[in-house]
């Protein structure tokens, strides 16, 4: 446990595969290991704290997916309509290919799926939060989007480098579906699938266990028990290498 000038707390959880490292003289190659896998994000006691598990090409790539959205609106995009659109081409994406398009981790919340580092980074440029220089891997993300009246403005062109024309078909697709729609009255309600329903009575029970899983989304967008075991599969190979 290490503690920063607030006394904030924090734990590492360490994997599995890390068990190995039992012998003191190995501790050095231990935090060394943690520190390859975390992004700096935060630093406590000398220590780089991630809180979600992003390593800083996937923090690229969800920056991209954000912005390429975002830019589709002069006028700016409200959090629920961005969200849904991202959670639609993911679910679509992932049945598709078995892969995600966006790296972001969805939560269940009110009004539907939530991408949960998109919504830290909204919020952070939102509130105008002083904290905000704890998150130097956000930085480009951050000074990337305006926010006005709870609407995202994109500030500058996508790194088209990190999305594909695929990609970009899907998330074009569901612009299409989405944007001339209400967001509460039809969107938040369409994204209340089955995944979001099991993620959201988990949430209810232990709030840190809110957020979708990729086989629970893959099913609820259709996917064949096939492709589920597919993304299965990839699952326990990141799990096994984490």
């Amino acid at each position: 446990m290490y503690r920063n000038k607030r006394r904030t707390s924090v734990r590492f959880f360490v994997p599995v595969s890390c068990l190995s490292y039992q012998k003191t003289e190995k501790i050095p190659l231990l935090l060394a290991y943690i520190k390859k896998k975390l992004y700096l994000c935060s630093e406590i006691g000398g220590v780089y704290v991630n809180y979600y598990m992003k390593s800083l090409e996937q923090i690229r790539k969800i920056e991209a997916v954000v912005l390429y959205v975002a830019q589709k609106f002069p006028c700016g995009v409200d959090y629920i309509k961005l969200f849904k659109i991202l959670y639609f081409a993911q679910k679509d994406y992932l049945v598709a290919y078995g892969k995600v398009l966006c790296p972001d981790t969805f939560k269940a919340r009110t009004f539907g799926p939530v991408p949960a580092l998109s919504d830290k980074v909204i919020k952070l440029v939102e509130l105008q939060d002083e904290d905000i220089e704890q998150y130097p891997d956000l930085t480009e993300f951050t000074d990337s989007i305006r926010i006005e009246n709870q609407h995202v403005f994109a500030k500058k062109e996508p790194n088209m480098d990190y999305l594909s024309k695929k990609e970009c078909e899907y998330l074009d697709k569901w612009y299409n579906f989405c944007k001339d729609k209400d967001s509460i009255e039809e969107l938040s309600p369409e994204s209340h699938d089955e995944a979001y329903k099991k993620a959201w009575e988990r949430y209810n029970i232990d709030p840190q266990q809110g957020s979708l899983t990729l086989m629970e989304i893959a099913r609820a967008g259709g996917a064949s028990e096939k492709m589920v075991a597919y993304i299965r599969e990839k699952e326990l190979l990141t799990a096994d290498y984490a």
